[in-house]
């Protein structure tokens, strides 16, 4: 079992992809969207990191449950 973090350093936050690496199944823990309260506008630099490493260790994701 392999654990990667992603530290957000706009809202201090760390993102996690937790997968196995026999199998190449994994699932993302607590995803960031990038969010500017100013202007409202939002993109998806933290997610292209996250997306990048599991393209990169060839991981399927897995459903997981959403608790918040």
């Amino acid at each position: 079992m392999k654990i990667q973090h992603f530290f957000d350093k706009r809202t201090f936050t760390l993102t996690y992809v937790v997968h196995d690496e026999a199998s190449k199944s994994g699932v993302v823990i607590d995803s960031v969207m990038d969010f500017d309260p100013k202007n409202g506008r939002t993109w998806h630099e933290s997610c292209e990191a996250v997306a990048q490493y599991i393209n990169y260790k060839s991981c399927s994701l897995t459903e997981g449950k959403s608790y918040g």
